[in-house]
């Protein structure tokens, strides 16, 4: 697997990233509530409003990703396939970033097999054409890890590595802030690196120095923001990260803390998703034995590999592992940053397998380590092939009918129209309307509060059966079906007087 020439494996991640962004690449926009929530405070920021939602600052998470979002969208119109492009775009340059980080740890081979095996995984794949900060964050984080890798050499050069790592590092934290688990990672690797000096563990601790420091006009505005919003969120499930994590209504900073219980409760659930979804995504199978069998070729790659163990790699996928154990919330797509590490260590455990059972049959020539590795590399591709997800015509049904109603509000209602849905960010989307959602009433009706031109119920959700009191509670109008806004089972209301 070492032999692979630097050309060949440069013409590989380039035929990765030109397949992303030709053939890969969807032109409709698959809905989400954080993927409308990006592009809308992209809009805004296009347009001149700030970072902004619903006329109010979004301190919710850093603008990173809005603003990629911004530069592709200058004029705020909504383009689905210029979007889906800019995402494919950075799925090939996570791919490649991967590769330039494991690089640094491992033989050529072994760095384009876990590259490869990443971009070709389950979970990498789908997540393809979804508006999320995944792909530009896992190419910015794996770029600022590789980088430090190589804080080595002159003074000069490791001087510029550390700067080039540090400037990726606070690109990260400015998509995701998940990228601060790596700052400690990166302060305990300086401190303990070859003894050269204090000019040297300066050097190797820049990046994290230079993140932080890049990081703070970011938390200087959220502070301020945060310090005049209105307590607790309404319009979002989140007042913010903190919230969400330490209190019992994420919505709420003023509410209890969550008790003991609850974290030991969360460890076990997010615990148990966490083994199941990176053991589906990697072997094929999320069972008790797929997660057992992960668990140990990871546990005996890392006992193989030294150099992996000291990696800032493994720094931060530990202390992530860690955070993603008392989240507030569990999902798939947040494990991706730890399938890179984890097929690292699978294919050291897979050689370290090999060179096990050499040393028990000496002289019986079983299979090289080297050759072991490619073949268990080769097997999860196979894996990978078999479980590659296709894009669901269940799934463009579904959302058939909600596109089709937001035309009808284009197409009935002025551009100054406000409207209430419940997933009101797509609604706001399709529409670029303002639109308000009852998913969160912790004001009271939400029709008095707002007193939108429109209502849409969507009553295929059940999030829908909320909403019936609310409009049958309301008091300054009479809220009737509306034949004009009403497409299959998305019904439309507009007011009336008495």
């Amino acid at each position: 697997m070492s032999r692979l020439a630097p050309a060949a494996i440069g013409a590989i991640l380039l035929a990765y990233l030109l397949s992303c962004v030709l053939a890969w690449v969807e032109p409709s926009w698959d809905p989400d509530w954080d993927s409308a929530l990006y592009i809308l405070t992209a809009r805004s920021l296009a347009r001149g409003e700030g970072y902004t939602y619903l006329d109010r600052p979004f301190f919710v998470r850093p603008p990173g990703l809005s603003w990629l979002i911004a530069a592709a969208l200058p004029d705020g119109a909504f383009d689905p396939l210029r979007l889906n492009r800019l995402v494919m775009a950075w799925a090939g340059l996570a791919v490649a970033a991967v590769y330039f980080a494991v690089r640094a740890l491992a033989p050529r081979g072994t760095s384009l097999a876990v590259a490869l095996l990443t971009g070709t995984s389950f979970l990498f794949a789908s997540r393809f054409n979804r508006v999320e900060s995944e792909f530009p964050f896992l190419a910015l984080l794996f770029l600022a890890a590789g980088l430090f890798q190589r804080i080595s050499g002159s003074p000069r050069r490791a001087w510029l590595a550390a700067l080039a790592s540090g400037l990726a590092l606070a690109a990260a934290l400015y998509v995701r802030t998940a990228a601060l688990v790596a700052l400690p990672g990166i302060l305990f690797l300086a401190l303990r690196g070859p003894r050269a000096g204090a000019a040297a563990r300066l050097c190797r601790a820049l990046p994290a120095l230079l993140a932080l420091a890049l990081l703070l006009p970011w938390l200087a505005w959220a502070r301020e923001a945060v310090a005049v919003a209105e307590r607790p969120a309404e319009q979002l499930k989140l007042f913010d990260y903190p919230t969400a994590v330490f209190r019992v209504d994420a919505g709420d900073p003023d509410s209890p803390l969550v008790p003991l219980s609850d974290w030991a409760a969360r460890v076990g659930s997010n615990g148990r998703a966490l083994l199941s979804g990176l053991a589906h995504t990697c072997l094929g199978a999320g069972g008790v034995a797929s997660q057992a069998a992960l668990l140990a070729l990871v546990a005996l790659g890392l006992a193989r590999a030294s150099r992996l163990r000291s990696s800032l790699l493994a720094w931060f996928a530990g202390g992530y592992a860690a955070l993603l154990l008392v989240y507030f919330t569990s999902h798939p797509r947040l494990i991706l940053p730890l399938v890179p590490p984890v097929y690292l260590a699978l294919l050291e455990g897979g050689s370290a397998l090999a060179a096990g059972l050499r040393a028990r049959l000496a002289g019986r020539d079983p299979l090289p380590p080297d050759l072991a590795s490619a073949l268990l590399a080769a097997a999860l591709l196979g894996v990978n092939a078999w479980q590659w997800p296709g894009r669901s015509p269940e799934l463009e049904g579904e959302w058939r009918v909600v596109f089709e109603a937001a035309e009808l509000v284009k197409r009935h209602l002025p551009p100054d129209a406000v409207l209430v849905a419940d997933a009101a960010p797509i609604f706001a989307v399709l529409t670029d309307r303002r639109v308000y959602t009852f998913r969160h009433p912790r004001f009271g009706n939400v029709l008095d509060r707002y007193e939108p031109d429109a209502l849409i119920l969507h009553f295929d959700h059940p999030s829908t059966e909320s909403a019936r009191e609310m409009v049958f509670g309301a008091t300054r109008k009479r809220w009737v079906p509306s034949r004009r806004l009403t497409r299959g089972h998305i019904q439309g209301y507009e007011p009336r007087d008495g």
